[in-house]
Parts: structure tokens; sequence; C-alpha cells
């Protein structure tokens, strides 16, 4: 616990003197967030309440072999990605809609960012949104084939769910993301005082899985081949950053140990190459 405290009373210190740094640093990330994933990230976290609290998805599932808590928000979790489904399981666990369990293994299982982001923000960079699409469906095969391995429990729920209006979901939502803003701007802010204290090759290393959109937009926007960019597109988004992370730990209520967590990272980032170059493979 001491080192903590004195980890943090030294990057206080150090941003009297890097002043300008917090600044420009924090008018970057405010500038990524706001244009690349706080409009369709909030558009998905409002569709995906209303779709909950009317029970429509429910309703759907009922009607396959997946009526479990643990297959509903496990779709809901690959499709808003990262830290907005944490908001969404952090609210079906308060209202004991799923268990701590199942929290566990969805946190574990569909760590992968939203498909907007994959398909339409990095699509669109690469200049053919397949590619995005190729990137987005490794991820979500990842999250699929360890899914599989889970038994669920919690059969989804036949009563009618309370009435949200539209103005408290936007408000919720609203609520939600000012706080994944604020880490965001944390972690971003800490790894820019630490980052020049460093040698250079742990700058880069610090930088690529430190804040995934930062990263991924860096990687899009270089002058290395195709292929290159699609495997270092793979491994960010498998990891996820440890920004991602950070929300993700802070937001939910029930986490898994950090090292089985990180675990499963690694295995997401060699799977979501081998099944990238099995693609391209195939593609070409």
């Amino acid at each position: 616990m001491w080192i903590t405290d004195i980890t943090l009373l030294i990057l206080f210190i150090l941003s009297f003197f890097q002043m300008n740094i917090i600044i420009e640093v924090s008018r970057q990330v405010l500038q990524t967030f706001l244009i690349t994933i706080f409009p369709s990230l909030f558009f998905m976290l409002v569709l995906c309440k209303l779709l909950l609290q009317s029970g429509m998805l429910q309703r759907v599932l009922q009607r396959s072999s997946l009526h479990y808590a643990l297959y509903l928000y496990a779709l809901l979790g690959i499709i808003i990605g990262f830290a907005g489904n944490a908001l969404l399981l952090k609210d079906a666990y308060h209202h004991d809609q799923i268990t701590s369990r199942e929290v566990q293994i969805i946190t574990l299982c569909c760590c992968i960012p939203s498909f907007p982001f994959c398909i339409f923000t990095l699509g669109s960079l690469l200049g053919d949104m397949r590619y995005g699409v190729l990137l987005y469906a490794t991820q979500c095969i990842f999250a699929c084939v360890m899914l599989s391995f889970y038994i669920p429990s919690t059969k989804l729920s036949l009563k009618e769910n309370t009435a949200l209006s539209l103005q408290e979901a936007l408000q919720s939502s609203g609520n939600g993301l000012y706080m994944m803003l604020g880490y965001i701007l944390l972690v971003s802010v800490m790894l820019a005082l630490v980052t020049p204290l460093l040698p250079q090759y742990l700058q880069e290393i610090l930088f690529y899985i430190g804040e995934f959109a930062s990263a991924s937009i860096k990687t899009v926007t270089s002058s290395n081949t195709l292929s290159t960019k699609l495997y270092t597109l793979s491994i960010i988004l498998g990891f996820g950053s440890l920004n991602a992370h950070l929300q993700i730990y802070a937001i939910t209520p029930v986490v898994p140990k950090y090292s089985t967590f990180l675990l499963y990272r690694i295995l997401q980032m060699l799977f979501s190459i081998s099944i990238l170059y099995l693609f391209l493979k195939l593609l070409h």
C-alpha cells in the first residue's frame, strides 16, 4: 500500500513541473474520445439499456437455446465493448439478474472493442471497412470460443422489466461515460509523466499498451505495410490497453484476479493473430 502512496506522491510532484504536458495530453485525449469513441458508445449504451428494459432481447433469446443471462450480457459485451459492458453488468448484478460467477466469466471472455470503433473508425482509416470487419471478427471468435467452455446457470427472467424512460437512459449513460473519461484522462496523464523517465523501447511499449484508441489510430496512420498494421491492431485490440483494464476493474462489481484477466488477454492476442493470419491467407 505504501508503494502506491509513494508513486502517487511522486506523480503529484511531477505534475507541477510538467503542467504543459498534462494540458497537451488532456487535449489530445478529449479530442480522441469525443470524436472516435463517445458518439457511437453513447448511442449503443442508450440503445442497449432501452432494449434490456423493454425485454425485447430477452424474448428473442428465450425462443432459442441461448435463454440464459450469461449469453445475453455476453452478446451485449461483444456489441458494446470494453467498459460499456461493465456498466451494464454493474446494473444487472445489483438487480440480481446475473450471478457473480457469470459477471467474472463475461469480464474474462468478452473484453473486446465495440464494433463501431473497429468497423467504421479503423475500417475507414484503413481505406476499406472489410478490414475493420476482419479485425472485429477475430475478437468475436475468441469470445465465442472461450464462452463455449462455461456452463450458464441463470435463466432469463420472464417478468416484465420496469419501464425506463429515454431521459433516464440518456442520463445514466452520460454519467457512465463521464466516469470512463475520467479514468482515461487519469491513466493518460500518468503515462505521459512516467514515460519520459523510461528507455526508448519501454516508451514505445507503454504507449501501445496504455490506451487502445490512440495506439490504434497511430498504427493505422503509420507508414507500415497493410499486413503489419493489421497484425499490430490485432495485438492492440486483443490486449485492450491498461486504460480499459482500469475502467473495467473500477466499474465491474465482481472481478476475477487480475493475473487471470491478464492471462486471458495474452491468449486473446495470440488467438486473434492466428485467426487473422488464416483469414489473410484465405483472402489472398
